[in-house]
């Protein structure tokens, strides 16, 4: 019994950690044929900044980084700015999305 009492501090510390509001494209799948196989994201944080296309991931995961991005802004403290970005057109790169 005493050992639950030992572990309550901590789980009270891990309840009050902050979210994890960042994304990257660690299981994104990048792979391409052609540009028109990729789609611009945003990767790295994404509270209190703008949220520009900052790099590319196969259309196919789009829906699944959507996804990500809307369950992450859910967690911000701060909204998230949609700044007048100018959209990088996304390319295949050796067969990897990328942006310019």
């Amino acid at each position: 019994m005493n050992r639950a009492f030992f572990f309550l501090p901590w789980l009270a510390l891990a309840a009050c950690a902050p979210a994890d509001t960042t994304i990257s494209l660690q299981g994104y799948n990048q792979s391409c044929a052609t540009a028109a196989d990729c789609e611009a994201v945003h990767t790295g944080e994404i509270c209190g900044s703008c949220t520009c296309g900052n790099t590319a991931i196969n259309r196919a995961d789009l829906a699944r980084y959507n996804a990500e991005f809307k369950d992450k802004q859910e967690s911000c403290s701060e909204p998230i700015q949609f700044c007048r970005c100018a959209a990088p057109t996304p390319l295949c790169n050796q067969g990897k999305c990328a942006v310019p």
